[in-house]
């Protein structure tokens, strides 16, 4: 009878599972035997610009259809920054379906990194309980600690640095269970991600009810892997240089997506100057023009800063509203001061109130920003000057004169105040993204600066 009973129990589970809907309107029997690129194309073009409980019901579908390849791929692949945390997430589908396929997903957004992880993972095991600190993946790990090493160990060649650090951190706080051995070994990034970003010339867009040519590159197949070039974190420059390559693919689609790569991928190896080239470019369109200047943006040259000052005061430039926002988002009393100026002297009510706003944000800046972040911020200031004085600048002037009365004002015992105290010795500004002819220059230009602070 008890035999009967739970045989029962499994075919009411199963049906219950075979009766679940695509939210496209398939059965699970129906979705699983479509080619996974027909699979992705459906869901993608579902979820584009969807709401959160449209994803999260796609979620659910896959996990409960156990179409574990695709939730995979959503995982490390449907990338985007701007999104608040979904709950359950791709990832959090896998873990709890024991998906053979959740170590190396949770690793993939931690493995990658230059730095392996550590201030995140210090600042998530000291949280308290009710700490609102969210990174899905390290929590993830940290929660399944024993089953993750497990998974380490059994593949023990296939890892990086990073996590071969994190998991010497994890050993003090678990042991490693056999379940993990079990689960599907790292995904290398050279396998999963290269080769699509190689992409033809002559890609195709693939139809959701078309069916797959395999001797076809699609559309799709390249901006998921550059949407997983920015999940992993990879900003070395390989990968920056097959992404800058991507930013003249015909297709349209491809080159925005690349584009919008840099401004999550950002460090040392953002392409800086090729960016600001193709912003110069009257040849290329002006959707690629705007773009770029984004892209650069990002940049942490000081040159990039004094590109946006010249882009924000041309305002016939394609890609001037895009320079001011920036300018809003990364200036302060300086830029502030050049966006007011621009809305005064614009003849259109768009433009005046595009700068207006901008140079509102810019003046807020500083003063919203902790005391170690003006810190910083003091040191991003005065590279930027001496920048705009070494390269000759239409701003030199104006923009050291403001500097060095802003900086005057410092309390000398703040976390800013002691900052301009060191840059002026020649201490603590980073000046590595600079080339050797300028480095010397501009950093004896800061002391300078610096030094007409203090002596105000």
């Amino acid at each position: 009878m008890r035999t009967a009973h739970t045989l029962l129990s499994v075919l009411l589970c199963a049906t219950a599972l075979f009766a679940q809907a695509a939210p496209t309107g398939e059965s699970a029997a129906e979705w699983n035997v479509l080619h996974v690129e027909q699979r992705w194309a459906r869901y993608a073009r579902a979820t584009e610009g969807a709401q959160t409980e449209t994803r999260l019901a796609w979620y659910a579908f896959l996990a409960n259809a156990r179409d574990f390849e695709l939730l995979e791929m959503v995982a490390i692949y449907d990338y985007d920054p701007r999104r608040g945390v979904e709950s359950p997430s791709a990832l959090g589908r896998l873990v709890a379906a024991s998906a053979p396929q959740w170590p190396r997903v949770a690793a993939w957004f931690v493995g990658h990194a230059g730095d392996p992880a550590k201030e995140r993972f210090d600042r998530l095991t000291a949280a308290t309980p009710d700490s609102h600190v969210k990174d899905e993946a390290l929590s993830t790990i940290l929660a399944h600690a024993g089953v993750f090493l497990g998974w380490f160990d059994a593949h023990p060649g296939d890892q990086t640095r990073a996590l071969q650090w994190l998991a010497d951190r994890l050993r003090h706080r678990a042991e490693a269970l056999p379940e993990g051995g079990h689960c599907l070994p790292p995904l290398d990034p050279a396998v999963v991600l290269l080769q699509w970003l190689d992409a033809p010339a002559d890609v195709t867009e693939l139809e959701p009810d078309a069916a797959v040519d395999e001797r076809r590159r699609y559309v799709q197949q390249t901006v998921r892997a550059i949407r997983g070039t920015q999940a992993a974190g990879l900003a070395g420059p390989l990968w920056m240089r097959k992404l800058l390559h991507l930013t003249a693919h015909p297709h349209t689609a491809i080159r925005r997506e690349a584009f919008l790569a840099f401004t999550v991928l950002r460090g040392r190896h953002l392409p800086w100057r090729e960016l600001v080239a193709i912003a110069e470019d009257a040849q290329r369109p002006e959707g690629d023009r705007r773009l770029a200047t984004l892209a650069a943006s990002h940049g942490s040259h000081p040159a990039v800063f004094a590109f946006l000052l010249e882009t924000a005061a041309r305002s016939e430039h394609p890609a001037t509203r895009v320079a001011v926002q920036r300018l809003g988002d990364l200036g302060h009393g300086f830029a502030a001061e050049l966006l007011r100026a621009e809305a005064d002297r614009s003849t259109e009510l768009e433009r005046a109130t595009l700068c207006r706003e901008a140079a509102a944000r810019a003046a807020a800046r500083f003063a919203d920003l902790d005391a170690e972040r003006q810190a910083a911020e003091v040191r991003t200031m005065l590279l930027r000057s001496a920048w705009l004085a070494t390269s000759e600048s239409r701003f030199d002037d104006a923009h050291r004169d403001w500097l060095v009365e802003a900086l005057a004002g410092l309390a000398p015992d703040s976390p800013a105040g002691r900052a301009l105290r060191a840059a002026a010795q020649g201490v603590g500004v980073d000046a590595e993204m600079l080339d050797a002819p300028a480095h010397a220059a501009v950093l004896a230009t800061v002391r300078r600066i610096a030094r007409l602070a203090l002596e105000r």
